[in-house]
């Protein structure tokens, strides 16, 4: 694979500062100024007259915005860290039938591991927690699929957000009362228990 360049637009000029690897499928970034500026992936040389798509990334030519403060980019997905050599794609999990003490219906959970889950053990994630989650990944549910995994693919690996594990809590017959606070006559109280006290120990314990 040629040598990969990375250029970084500080919105008033080219800066400077480029480090870029010799023939490996890798190359790393700091921030000359503030996160939040623009990646340029350059392909085959660092000269601007020779910038050419990194078909070899599976990267489209331009700017790739980011909040990292340390960018990698491997084939073709970007990183906030040195990943491992291959790095498995993002799944979902099912755990059916979750019990619960805190509401009258036990409920399946779907988990979204981010891509490279397997291989990073040691790493820590942020947790997004999503009710209705018969509706959160495809195929969807009743009314459809919100389709989070294709974006949390998308956002996570042009770097535009951090490795996240979502969780889809699904819905029961208990719905409405579950959703609505004590104080106009639902059980919201004991749903906000069910996800703190039962279920966010078991997602951080495993």
């Amino acid at each position: 694979m040629a040598p990969v360049f990375a250029w970084i637009d500080t919105a008033s000029s080219w800066a400077a500062a480029v480090i870029a690897t010799s023939c490996q499928p890798t190359f790393a970034v700091e921030w000359p100024t503030a996160p939040g500026n623009s990646i340029f992936v350059l392909g085959e040389s660092g000269f601007l007259r020779d910038w050419n798509p990194v078909e070899a990334l599976k990267l489209e030519p331009g700017a790739y915005p980011t909040w990292l403060d340390l960018a990698l980019v491997q084939d073709g997905g970007v990183f906030d860290y040195s990943p491992a050599g291959e790095v498995s794609d993002s799944r979902i999990e099912i755990h059916r039938n979750f019990p619960t003490q805190e509401l009258r219906f036990d409920r399946d959970i779907r988990v979204y591991l981010p891509r490279g889950y397997d291989e990073h053990a040691d790493r820590s994630y942020a947790v997004l927690y999503m009710h209705d989650g018969q509706n959160i990944f495809y195929p969807g549910g009743p009314f459809g699929s919100w389709n989070a995994e294709i974006t949390a693919d998308e956002e996570i690996g042009r770097g535009r957000v951090r490795e996240t594990i979502i969780v889809g809590i699904d819905n029961t017959p208990d719905r409405l009362q579950e959703y609505i606070p004590p104080e106009d006559g639902g059980w919201g109280d004991r749903y906000l228990g069910f996800v703190t006290d039962e279920l966010k120990p078991f997602v951080d314990g495993t």
